[in-house]
């Protein structure tokens, strides 16, 4: 092979590694894998996505009386009635119209960008490309893995929704409060602000405003957080979470605006893609959240603290999600530590059959495919612990603008650097994560969990 030059070095990259480096994102992006692509040809900045929002027909209110009821089992509410039972001479019943929404979304954009130096080129030149080839895969490959695992992280956590509270508290002694969801970002955010971070908290069954706080102290080994002022939640019905948003008027994180909207925020902002989902008329754009523990506060009190995690708990969200869309969530998502607080309930007598041959039978103790009523267990790191995400991923959607690759608009990958001796080139992907149907989602928050802890690196 001849000597390496700059057009034989770039035209290597274009046509070997970029393939192999695009695939590993791909592949191993755990919201690629589960959530449906939507690829679209868009004209501009942004994608309309229409989304249907309540039926014509009205459906009855089962909902009873009793400490949380009112919160529970309920259908989205519905428009005008089209439909009725009628008579032979009868008039027929008043035309009405299905309800629908528009999705206004924007593509986010993600980067990763390598250099090469001078030195590095001429060791190339002297070693052959082989030579240059193991340096640069070593580079592009920790590049993509980067990448790989910023993108995991934001399609749980990307956004202004930091997480939730589980807990009820009709005291203003203690401003300490429990925390499901990323206690890290939740930090990281808390220490980018000169001054307390000013967060919004929402009831998670109307989407109501409980108010606005300052968040003043996150304590990472124990997986709470501590508000300047005094928070009260006894009117929230037994087992209605909050949820935690950073406000828009924090001027020192508006980087949460370019962030890709992870799970959390898809869920839990309460403007969703143009839509406000306090609106009465919007409620089909609110989930399902329930928390593990279902105590009634008492004055003076805490209560509903991080409960140990039960099937019927389970069941009790799989129930609502079908009453509220007719939906059946395909996966449950989770931080692998709520893995074996699942384990745990599944556990029994292990049989280890050890006849046979004369050679005695493998005994494993281990489970990693595991599921609930059919529906299988999915975990990742990435996932914020003390939480389970009930996902149906047809309601979700990739949207991308431009899929995820090495930037050669000018038809090359490297490029010199300016008044540097190297060069460097970039990967970029166009695109943000959406929710389609947010009615056919659910987290079931406030599960208690071994080792709590800031979470993964």
């Amino acid at each position: 092979m001849g000597q390496a030059t700059r057009s034989t070095l770039e035209n290597l990259l274009k046509d070997f590694y970029v393939g192999p480096i695009q695939e590993t994102l791909n592949t191993e992006v755990l919201a690629v894998e589960m959530f449906e692509k939507l690829r679209l040809d868009w004209n501009g900045k942004q994608v309309i996505i229409p989304v249907h929002s309540s039926r014509s027909a009205a459906t009855v209110d089962i909902a009873g009386g009793g400490d949380d009821q009112d919160a529970k089992y309920t259908d989205i509410a519905d428009g005008a009635s089209s439909v009725a039972f009628g008579t032979e001479t009868g008039d027929l019943p008043v035309a009405a119209n299905q309800t629908y929404l528009q999705l206004t979304v924007t593509a986010k954009q993600l980067f990763g960008r390598f250099q090469i130096t001078g030195l590095a080129m001429a060791s190339a030149k002297s070693g052959g490309v082989g030579s240059f080839a193991s340096y640069v895969d070593a580079e592009m490959n920790r590049l993509a893995d980067d990448l790989k695992n910023l993108a995991n992280r934001a399609f749980f956590s990307g956004g202004h929704v930091l997480g939730l509270l589980h807990e009820k508290k009709s005291t203003a002694a203690d401003k300490e409060w429990e925390f499901c969801g990323d206690i890290a970002k939740c930090n990281s955010v808390r220490t980018e602000r000169a001054a307390d971070v000013q967060v919004q908290l929402r009831r998670s069954d109307t989407m109501a405003g409980v108010g606005v706080e300052l968040l003043s102290t996150v304590n990472l080994d124990r997986a709470t957080i501590e508000f300047d002022g005094a928070v009260d939640t006894e009117s929230v019905p037994g087992g209605v979470a909050i949820w935690v948003e950073v406000t828009d008027g924090n001027a020192t994180v508006d980087y949460l605006d370019n962030e890709v909207g992870g799970v959390l925020n898809n869920l839990g902002k309460n403007s969703h893609f143009g839509n406000t989902r306090s609106d009465a008329a919007n409620s089909g754009l609110r989930s399902v959240v329930r928390t593990a523990s279902k105590e009634a506060p008492v004055a003076g009190q805490v209560k509903s603290s991080k409960a140990t995690m039960a099937l019927e708990q389970l069941q009790d969200l799989l129930d609502q999600i079908d009453v509220r869309s007719g939906a059946v969530p395909d996966v449950l998502l989770c931080h692998p530590v709520m893995r074996q607080e699942y384990i745990k309930l599944c556990q029994g007598t292990v049989n280890i059959n050890l006849a046979g041959g004369g050679a005695l039978a493998k005994g494993d103790a281990g489970v990693l495919n595991i599921s609930y009523n059919n529906i299988p267990f999915k975990a990742a790191r990435q996932c914020p612990r003390g939480l389970i995400f009930f996902v149906q991923t047809k309601g979700w959607k990739l949207a991308q603008l431009e899929a995820p690759g090495f930037a050669d608009l000018d038809g090359a990958i490297l490029s010199r650097v300016n008044n540097k001796d190297a060069f460097d080139g970039y990967y970029r992907w166009y695109f943000d994560l959406v929710c389609t149907s947010p009615c056919t989602q659910g987290v079931l928050t406030g599960i208690d969990f071994s080792g709590a802890g800031a979470g993964e690196a």
